[in-house]
């Protein structure tokens, strides 16, 4: 003779093995979702750094080449964010007309970012 209670029940999950297996889910979940939204954070962290590299790079070569006449301003494009260049000797004798051209970018968040070439010669548009 069947059970015929026994048959019922083996059917089915009970409430606590879905209440379960729904915890179980709901935390995976929210551990991909915090690892996805790091990984976002982290990327756009990149991509600005780059940005302001490449910002950077142009405005010293802006410099050198005399296309740039200031000494401080903004970065088009790159709201935030200024530079200031300093020009200053590069300290090796018998090479008086070889400076160091300082560029100095700073950020409204506190990022700050330093690059530096030597150049024969002083900037365009120095009047020292």
């Amino acid at each position: 003779m069947w059970n015929v209670n026994y048959c019922v029940r083996a059917r089915g999950f009970t409430l606590i093995e879905v209440v379960v297996s729904m915890a179980v889910v709901s935390s995976a979940l929210v551990l991909l979702l915090s690892a996805n939204r790091n990984a976002l954070i982290r990327s756009n962290r990149c991509e600005r750094n780059s940005r302001v590299e490449h910002a950077g790079e142009s405005k010293l070569n802006e410099l050198l080449k005399g296309i740039e006449k200031g000494r401080h301003g903004d970065f088009d494009g790159l709201p935030g964010y200024s530079w200031s260049a300093c020009e200053e000797s590069a300290g090796i004798d018998g090479l008086s007309k070889l400076k160091r051209i300082t560029l100095e970018i700073r950020g409204s968040n506190g990022d700050e970012a330093r690059r530096s070439s030597l150049h024969y010669g002083s900037i365009s548009g120095d009047t020292r």
